[in-house]
């Protein structure tokens, strides 16, 4: 019987033909690959934009970069000093083709382990979801320790408050955990950090079409709070399909 190391190392050789790409596919359909891009970007910024470093030498780690969205923001906003880690060698391969050169092929568990650099911001999105749950606070207290004095770390995760993100959990097969913004800011906080600010990840509307559905999604949320209320449930604060966190490097 194979281990389950030696299967996830499988799933993750092939994880952007497997997965990524065809899960993506419906929205390269309506897009190019550089409008995708462009669009995210435009979200970063809304979502990261007054958190970032001013400085533009500013030591960045992207960890499970995947397609290289935030590299490409970073780029873009004219981060120099970056660097992006993957666990997938396809994933790293369309990042070098396509947006930079700054990228390692590489467990992030063992390379924050060895990592002597100091960084000025950890970048998560879309990582702590793929993570066993176990080893979760160790990897936050190695991102902790690998940051600068005054570092921060980005997170965005799979927002397990809303009952109907099935999705979000399940549609990957590597996905192992869901998160709470409890939940969240408590494992955080176990790891030495302090939380600035956690939120959900709807994205400004460019449109009529785009600004209907932002009302709609505000309406449907309204509704859900209420039904978590006639329950007898606290109602979550943030019922959006990602969460997103800011944290600083706790000062000891």
């Amino acid at each position: 019987m194979a281990e389950p190391e030696s299967i996830s190392k499988t799933l993750y050789e092939k994880y952007f033909s497997s997965h990524f790409l065809s899960i993506n596919r419906p929205l390269y359909g309506r897009m190019s690959f550089k409008d995708y891009f462009e669009e995210l970007s435009r979200c970063y910024k809304y979502w990261y934009g007054r958190f970032l470093p001013a400085d533009k030498k500013a030591s960045i780690l992207d960890v499970g970069c995947g397609m290289g969205h935030f590299l490409y923001f970073l780029v873009k906003e004219g981060y120099e000093n970056i660097l992006g880690i993957d666990i997938s060698p396809e994933q790293i391969s369309f990042v070098r083709k396509y947006v930079t050169d700054k990228v390692l092929l590489c467990d992030a568990m063992k390379f924050l382990e060895e990592v002597e650099t100091k960084f000025d911001l950890i970048v998560l999105n879309d990582v702590l979801e793929h993570m066993l749950k176990h080893n979760i606070p160790r990897f936050l207290t190695l991102a902790h320790k690998a940051l600068s004095e005054d570092g921060k770390i980005f997170i965005k995760t799979v927002n397990a408050s809303n009952p109907f993100n099935f999705r979000g959990r399940y549609i990957d097969f590597t996905h192992e955990v869901a998160f709470t913004e409890h939940s969240l800011v408590q494992v955080l906080k176990v790891a030495g950090f302090e939380v600035i600010s956690v939120f959900g990840d709807e994205c400004p509307a460019t449109g009529l079409r785009s600004s209907l559905n932002n009302f709609a999604k505000k309406i449907f949320f309204l509704l859900m709070r209420k039904a978590f209320c006639l329950q007898g449930i606290p109602p979550p604060r943030i019922l959006d399909k990602n969460l997103i966190a800011i944290a600083a490097k706790r000062k000891t």
